[in-house]
């Protein structure tokens, strides 16, 4: 069979463009749904590029300080999840991870309370997946790094700006400056209160 490559090009062109129009498609009013009847994974960062850096350089003080900085963040932010966050059920997985977590490979990847990989943590329900980074994290809205959270799609894709997925820590104004813990406690109200308003 002759293969023409300009006519498989434009068909592989177009089947690529068919399937991200129907990731663009969903409205917000079907992803706060999705959201609310889904399951939220919650990635912890770790600074392993960093922490191992350090040791390389023979900053092993500075390196252990770092772990245990990150590790103490990582405890409150789990612990805030289970304490204030009742719109969707959230389990957690480390930042590097996340490769497995795209290709929706989930075997071995959830943490448990102690900071273990636990085989026994199993999502139900794979339909409805989203994704919460909390940290240094990247806002498209804003188009740069900042401390906060946002929630992304399945893929780690930005969602409409109209919904309320980010909330940000507000560093730089001492005043403003709000804990994890108050920023999962609003993001939980935002959700709740733009699900109720829709249905």
């Amino acid at each position: 069979m002759k293969i023409h490559l300009p006519q498989l090009f434009v068909s592989v062109l177009f089947l690529t463009v068919s399937v991200m129009s129907q990731a663009q498609t969903i409205t917000p009013v079907e992803h706060i749904k999705a959201m609310k009847n889904g399951t939220l994974l919650v990635r912890l960062h770790t600074k392993e590029n960093s922490i191992l850096m350090m040791e390389v350089q023979g900053q092993q003080d500075r390196a252990d300080k770092t772990y245990r900085k990150q590790l103490e963040t990582n405890k409150s932010i789990m612990t805030s999840f289970k304490n204030t966050f009742d719109f969707a059920p959230v389990l957690f997985f480390f930042s590097y991870d996340s490769e497995k977590i795209s290709n929706k490979n989930f075997n071995d990847v959830f943490v448990n309370e102690d900071f273990k990989i636990d085989p026994n943590i199993q999502i139900r329900d794979t339909s409805n997946i989203y994704i919460i980074d909390v940290g240094e994290v990247y806002f498209s809205r804003f188009g740069s790094h900042m401390k906060g959270i946002v929630i992304l799609d399945d893929q780690f894709n930005s969602l409409p700006d109209e919904m309320p997925v980010i909330v940000r820590k507000r560093d730089a104004i001492a005043l403003f400056r709000r804990s994890y813990p108050d920023m999962i406690i609003e993001l939980n109200e935002n959700l709740t209160q733009y699900y109720n308003e829709r249905y």
